[in-house]
Formats: structure tokens, C-alpha cells, sequence
């Protein structure tokens, strides 16, 4: 088992810099003196649990994630890096290290020092270990200007790495069966966990305002109502949209480690950043400032969707949550079964009880496989070889949010038929969208093909998955007291249900 664990030298604790954290793990950037086989690499460390120090645990989760979710969700967006081995005085003192830099309410929980393992995983949210070195890739593809002050104002077009991470939570409502409470059904078969929880996290104090975003907008394969959800993201970040500029956390909701701020504030905040970054040129157009701030914000939207559209992620994240197809409440019967406990109800369960402990756990493993891709996230990191002019007189952008969720029919993932007045109406006519993960470090694809023909912006960008541990199979009475909490809530708060289909 402890074969996976390799020995690599990640140099003193000082060279680790903070980059965020979860409920389980840190994640740390590579800061040192430039080393090959760090560069691009982050260091994920365990935090203290009630558990204690576990290394077969750790193995066990580099298994899950290298063996059960890679191969599901497709190992071209799953990089589950390398188990490594770190000394517990490196822990020690890079504990103490990082503790300031620390949100104060997650830092009473330290690093677990006694556990000696940790990861090295991609870096996502930078573009460095895959993209070809921006100097080299103008010298090659400006081989025959000779003019070197031409090539340093060509160097310096290059935006910064934008980076989006997206926890987009459920992608579907359930199907009706006889395992559910039938007070509740209506609910539960129109309104989207996502949505109806927010009522709860509006009791609770959580949140200060109801977000518009709702996963199924996200996961319907309309380009449309992919952009108005990553909109909607933007105006209620809480702990769904997260934004790094070069690696470091730029921009986040309350949920997410920032603060509460109002729609208006977060687009001014984000369409700032996009400018900075060099994403897009500054028209310093002080009479349209509120215009151009929608402009770049749906600008954004457009890039991200497009990439989504080309990427198959969202429908294989889907395809792992539908393994949760009896519910909460049919699994929380199978593990009562298992455990001796009892649910008092007028529900036949002769089907469920027929079931040999076998096929329950089977049946429950899978519905914890869904609950992995169910909380997982989405990093899209991109950036631009010029800055983009989104200064366009015609767009109309308000009219377009408006009537963007109107469109709720069907799909045929082709943007050129977008009919939206915006300002950039046919993505394919503006952007060449290169994934680099494709490319490859050793591709001469991207200096041969992804010139830039026809005065288009190339957008290399890279696309992963990650938060993808294991579910505790011990949480299941938990999520069914909290499955119910928030759907009596809904409905004994809304008189009348607007369905998220």
C-alpha cells in the first residue's frame, strides 16, 4: 500500500505560500527558487480531524479519486497528482507559517503534523505547466520580425491567467418513486435542491440575499441559460464562484471566504479585475462605466460557456450524480436496514426489504459516489494573447439577461446560431479556443494552428475537476435530517412553486 508514496524533495517550508483551504485539506503554492518539478504544483496537506492521523485513509482516497471518479468523470479533467512523503517537523513549521494568513474562522484547526503524507496536484488555476513559454511561443511565431522592441510590445499583449472555479451542486431534480414522503413530493419534483436551499441558508444567517442561480440552467446544455447562470454566480458568488488572477484568490462570496457585497459591487469588483488582468482593454469610457461593466461581465459569461460547450465535464458530472436514483429517503431506509435502526412510516418498503445486504451496500456506495460529484468543483483558467475590445455600440445587454432564460427548449450546442444582440455576436467569428491540457507540453500545434487568423484573440485555457473525497457513509442520517429540513421549509414558506425546470 505505501508503494504510491513517493519521496521528492519540495525544498524548505518557507518556499510553500498559503493559497485557501477546505474543510478537510490546505492547499499551498509553489514559491521557491524555480525547480522543474514543482513548478505549476500545488501541495495539499491534511488538516487535524476527529479521526486522527490516518495514512490508510489517505491512500485510500488517492485510490477513490484515481480509480472511481477519474474514470468516471474522464481523466482528461481529473488529476489526482502523487502521495507524498513530508516530515513532521516540514508540517510543524509550516503550520506555523501559514497561520496568519489563514481565515480566523477555519484556522483553529491546524495541519495534522503527525501525518507524513501529502499531494502533489496540478495547479489549475495557473496555465505555466502546460502552455508553451510565452517568450518562446513569440519567438516562433514572430520568428521573422527583427524588430525586438516588436516583439517586447507583442510579450507584454499577454493577459494574466484568469482563473473560474465553479461549484455548480445538483444537476437535476428527482423522479418520482414510492420511497418518498408524499407532503413533500410536489416539492421535491419541481424545485431544485439548490434553490430551496437557499431559503434555509436565509434563515440561518448565511447568506443576506437569494441567489438567481440555479444548476439546471448550468447543466441544460443551452448556451443561453449557461451564461445567464454564470451571471448570476457573478451577481451571488456565495461559495459557487471563485476567481484567481495568476493563482491568487481574487474574488469570492461570503460562503467562499470573502464578504457580502451587493449585485452592482461584485460586477464592478470582477469587470476591474478582467481590465487589470489584461482580459480586457480599458476604453476609459467614464459616461457608459455602469454599460461597459455589463458589457465585460457578460463578456466573461460568454468565454466561459463557450469553453463549457466545448467540453463534455458538466454532462459527466451529471451522469455521476444520477447514481443517486432512490433519493435520500430510500437510501436512508437501506442504511437503517444495515444498522439495526428503524423508520417509522406508512411506506411499503417490500421492495427495499428484499434486498440482501449486499445489494443495499452496493446500492449505497453508489448513491456516495453521487454525493462526491454533487459537491465537486469546476477550474476553468484561460487567458489572452490580446486584450479584447468589448466596446461595441450596439450591444444591448440588459435586454439580453432579460430574455436569455426564455430559452429553455432545446439545445444544439452550435453558437452560431446565437441570436443575441450582444457584444460579441458569434463567439466562433471573435476567439480560437485552445485547451491546452490537449495541446500537450511538446505540441507544435499551438504555434503551427492557433495564430491569429483573421485578427481573432486566442483563448488557451485548461479545465479540471476537484474537491473529489469521499462521502462517509455515517453522514447519510445527516443528510436526511437536513433533505428534510430544507424542503419543509420551501414549503411552508412559498405559497406558489416556480419550477426549475
Amino acid at each position: 500500500m505505501t508503494s504510491n508514496i513517493l519521496k521528492v524533495d519540495i525544498g524548505l517550508p518557507e518556499y510553500w505560500v498559503y493559497k485557501g483551504e477546505g474543510a478537510m485539506n490546505i492547499v499551498l503554492s509553489y514559491n521557491g527558487p524555480r525547480n522543474e518539478k514543482l513548478d505549476g504544483l500545488v501541495l495539499r496537506v491534511k488538516k487535524l480531524s476527529n479521526g486522527g492521523s490516518d495514512l490508510e485513509k489517505e491512500i485510500g482516497l488517492y485510490n477513490f479519486v484515481s480509480n472511481v471518479m477519474s474514470p468516471l468523470l474522464g481523466d482528461k479533467y481529473v488529476f489526482p497528482g502523487s502521495m507524498i512523503n513530508v516530515t513532521s517537523d516540514f508540517l510543524v513549521k509550516l503550520d506555523s507559517l501559514i497561520f496568519n494568513y489563514r481565515p480566523i474562522k477555519r484556522s483553529t484547526i491546524r495541519l495534522d503534523t503527525n501525518l507524513t503524507t501529502a499531494f502533489l496536484i496540478m495547479d489549475l488555476t495557473r496555465l505555466d505547466n502546460n502552455t508553451p513559454n510565452q517568450i518562446e511561443y513569440l519567438h516562433h511565431h514572430y520568428h521573422n520580425d527583427n524588430d525586438n522592441n516588436n516583439n517586447n510590445n507583442k510579450l507584454n499583449k499577454f493577459s494574466k491567467v484568469i482563473c473560474i472555479e465553479i461549484k455548480p451542486k445538483w444537476a437535476f431534480l428527482p423522479k418520482s418513486h414510492k420511497y418518498m414522503n408524499r407532503e413533500l413530493l410536489d416539492v421535491k419534483l419541481n424545485k431544485c435542491r439548490y434553490c430551496m436551499h437557499q431559503q434555509l441558508k436565509l434563515k440561518d444567517g448565511s447568506i443576506d440575499e437569494i441567489s438567481s442561480y440555479c444548476p439546471l440552467d448550468l447543466f441544460s446544455g443551452d448556451y443561453n441559460r449557461q451564461k445567464q447562470s454564470i451571471i448570476n454566480m457573478i451577481h451571488h458568488p456565495q461559495n459557487n464562484l471563485k476567481v484567481y488572477c495568476d493563482g491568487i484568490l481574487s474574488f469570492t462570496g461570503s460562503l467562499g471566504g470573502g464578504v457580502e457585497r451587493n449585485k452592482s459591487t461584485n460586477s464592478n469588483l470582477l469587470s476591474s479585475l478582467l481590465i487589470n488582468s489584461n482580459i480586457i482593454k480599458n476604453n476609459n469610457n467614464q459616461k457608459e462605466e455602469e454599460e461597459e461593466i455589463e458589457r465585460n461581465i457578460y463578456l466573461l459569461s460568454t468565454i466561459i460557456s463557450s469553453i463549457l460547450q466545448r467540453e463534455t465535464i458538466l454532462q459527466n458530472i451529471k451522469n455521476v450524480q444520477l447514481y443517486d436514483d432512490m433519493d435520500i429517503e430510500g437510501i436512508y431506509y437501506l442504511y437503517n436496514k444495515l444498522n439495526g435502526g428503524e423508520i417509522n412510516n406508512d411506506i411499503n418498503y417490500e421492495e427495499l426489504n428484499k434486498l440482501t445486504d449486499s445489494e443495499a451496500k452496493e446500492k449505497i456506495d453508489r448513491f456516495m459516489i453521487s454525493c462526491t460529484a454533487k459537491d465537486c468543483s469546476i477550474m476553468i483558467s484561460f487567458n489572452v494573447d490580446n486584450p479584447i475590445n468589448n466596446n461595441n455600440n450596439n450591444n444591448n445587454n440588459n435586454n439580453n439577461n432579460n430574455n436569455n432564460n426564455n430559452n429553455n427548449n432545446n439545445n444544439n450546442n452550435n453558437n452560431n446560431n446565437n441570436n443575441n444582440n450582444n457584444s460579441i455576436n458569434n463567439v466562433n467569428d471573435y476567439f480560437n479556443f485552445i485547451n491546452t491540457i490537449d495541446i500537450g507540453d511538446n505540441d507544435d500545434t499551438l504555434i503551427n494552428d492557433s495564430g491569429n487568423k483573421g485578427n481573432k484573440t486566442n483563448i488557451h485555457y485548461k479545465i479540471g475537476v476537484v474537491d473529489l473525497d469521499t462521502k462517509k457513509m455515517n453522514a447519510i442520517p445527516k443528510y436526511y435530517k437536513l433533505d428534510q429540513d430544507i424542503v419543509k421549509l420551501y414549503k411552508s414558506n412559498i405559497n406558489t412553486i416556480k419550477s426549475c425546470k
